[in-house]
């Protein structure tokens, strides 16, 4: 996660092994307690959603608006 503040002074083979053991810690964990899991997951999920948007405000400038 830390890395997408400074990119450039990670290796993208450093990057590639990370997202590996993280891949195989999560798959592992699924297998022995499926409900964990999926609460990973879900997380994940809600991180990668926040992320995104977040992204998009500050690439484009704009505040976000009340509903």
């Amino acid at each position: 996660m830390g890395s997408q503040y400074s990119a450039e002074e990670i290796p993208e083979a450093a990057k590639d092994t990370y997202f590996r053991y993280a891949s195989s810690l999560l798959n592992d964990a699924t297998e022995q307690d499926p409900l964990m899991g999926m609460r990973a997951s879900a997380a994940l999920a809600v991180y990668l959603i926040l992320l995104k948007s977040s992204k998009a405000r500050t690439m484009t400038g704009k505040e976000p608006r009340a509903l």
